[in-house]
């Protein structure tokens, strides 16, 4: 019996496939990604990037306004800023994935473990700019007038009965 063995070339990718594969591989458990899953991380990836880099501008913007107001001198405002902005989401995401390492709850499949570290670092990410610029904003508004103003006022002098004596 001859059998043929037809050898086809590999379809051509292209935007909507590769959403519809990673769409079915996060929905139904049984589909698996061909051999080209890093394309496919490459791409969500790269849609997450756009959204990710609007949310740390304005994350920073706010941030840095309030510290700015805050800090003595004005130049740590947006290196505290650029700080309190990117650092703690890794440091949560490093944690986390170790948890999850150590707990056997991370998937066995490459593109899978991949998917997983990447949402969970786009979810931190995402968490601490809106917390940052929820809070800096708040702050900004309710007290701007007496944060502005403390910075160049006297310290203030204690009268002789303020004065606790230890």
């Amino acid at each position: 019996m001859l059998v043929a063995v037809i050898d086809y070339p590999p379809r051509p990718l292209n935007f909507t496939i590769m959403v519809r594969e990673v769409w079915n591989h996060i929905f139904s458990p049984s589909y698996v990604l061909r051999d080209n899953w890093p394309e496919h991380l490459a791409l969500l990836i790269m849609l997450g990037l756009v959204p990710l880099l609007i949310l740390d501008w304005i994350a920073v913007a706010w941030t840095s306004m309030w510290l700015s107001l805050r800090v003595k001198r004005a130049i740590t405002a947006p290196i505290a800023a650029v700080f309190l902005v990117h650092l703690p989401p890794w440091f949560f995401w490093a944690v986390t994935m170790t948890w999850l390492d150590y707990k056997k709850w991370i998937p066995q499949e490459e593109f899978s473990q991949m998917l997983v570290g990447y949402l969970l670092i786009a979810t931190f990410i995402v968490a601490n700019q809106v917390l940052w610029s929820a809070f800096c904003r708040r702050q900004l508004l309710k007290n701007f007038r007496t944060a502005a103003t403390d910075r160049y006022q006297p310290p203030r002098k204690l009268r002789w009965w303020q004065i606790r004596i230890a």
